[in-house]
């Protein structure tokens, strides 16, 4: 009997060592995992990925070290294509960062990165906030309405084909401010820093970002102000500007409607799910993605982390599963419209000239 006991006992470690978290826990033991970012370090999207990779580490099974690489070049585009062409299938080198959804959308050539075929391990939206300088009006502007009274508003742009940019660009269309798109900044630090010297009059960055560095001094001054906020819905957490679509209505007095509208919503819809994304080289070792989304689905129950991010960001962290992300890309990227695309496309153009 004693023997049988054993024997079984042998057996049931053999089956255990089988299963994915056993295989994932050898997987990543005394390994580093390389978080590829497309940006200059110092700006937001730097800033939430080294935050990640900060805490991460510890729920992946194997407990790898995470070390941030900046790739920054090509609007964030050479650090994703680079993954998605070049990186080891070894789970060692990842995509991190916001994904290119409107370029991936409209076949831009930049974008040689295809999202369907990318294995998505996990992401979060992010709330962007348009600001402006207040002395882009006469007299200096006294409240977001205001904007429309501005003179020679220069808009510092990332890419034509930038969700961010986008949504700026739209929000001024469609509320009838004239201005000049500038795009060509690599990080949302340059865009920040041109708008504190002068060089440009509005831009966009993350919400979290302007609450941590731009309000607590520019806007403190009178020197900045908060315009209104993208995201999918309104945030009931953000009471300090409005809900783009809800400024509309206030400033116009009546709902959005209209070709640019449908436009803005398609870039609500895009990026509304998830903005910010971890993406692993097509072919990536199957052992490598099941312990990174163990590790990922950790993370989303971290209540530390989720705490680190309200102290840090002044916003949580809403991160989606990996199967509502994957749902998402399919939704955009497997039967787009081919009408609205040509529009979009025809709008993103009009960035470039």
């Amino acid at each position: 009997m004693a023997a049988s006991i054993r024997i079984l006992g042998v057996v049931a470690a053999a089956v255990l060592a089988g299963t994915p978290a056993a295989f994932a826990e050898d997987y990543y033991a005394g390994k580093t995992i390389n978080f590829i970012v497309g940006f200059a370090p110092g700006g937001g999207t730097d800033t939430v990925w080294r935050a990640v990779a900060a805490h991460i580490g510890k729920h992946i099974p194997g407990n790898p070290n995470i070390v941030v690489q900046n790739m920054e070049g090509g609007g964030g585009m050479n650090a994703a294509n680079f993954v998605y062409e070049k990186a080891r299938k070894d789970g060692l080198q990842i995509s991190t960062g916001p994904w290119n959804s409107m370029g991936a959308l409209t076949g831009a050539p930049n974008v040689r990165v295809d999202y369907t075929k990318s294995p998505f391990i996990g992401g979060f939206p992010e709330v962007l906030i348009n600001f402006t300088r207040t002395d882009v009006v006469p007299g200096g502007l006294k409240n977001p309405a205001d904007i429309g009274k501005a003179e020679n508003l220069i808009v510092a742009g990332l890419r034509p084909d930038s969700s961010q940019d986008l949504l700026m660009r739209l929000s001024l269309d469609l509320l009838g401010v004239k201005y000049k798109y500038v795009p060509g900044y690599p990080g949302a630090a340059k865009r920040r820093a041109a708008l504190l010297s002068g060089e440009a009059g509005l831009t966009s960055i993350g919400y979290s970002e302007f609450k941590a560095s731009i309000e607590p001094t520019a806007v403190a001054k009178g020197d900045i102000m908060g315009l209104w906020y993208h995201s999918r819905g309104a945030v009931p957490s953000i009471k300090d500007v409005a809900h783009f679509p809800a400024f509309y209505e206030k400033v116009k007095g009546q709902k959005l409607s209209g070709e640019k509208a449908e436009m803005l919503d398609t870039i609500y819809l895009a990026t509304g799910v998830f903005l910010h994304a971890l993406f692993a080289p097509p072919g990536t070792d199957p052992e490598a993605l099941k312990a990174l989304k163990i590790g990922y689905e950790r993370l989303m129950k971290d209540e530390e982390f989720q705490k680190f991010a309200m102290k840090t960001f002044n916003i949580p962290i809403d991160f989606v599963t990996t199967e509502e992300g994957e749902a998402a890309i399919q939704k955009l990227l497997g039967k787009p419209d081919k009408a609205k695309i040509e529009r979009l496309q025809a709008y993103i153009n009009e960035g470039s000239k």
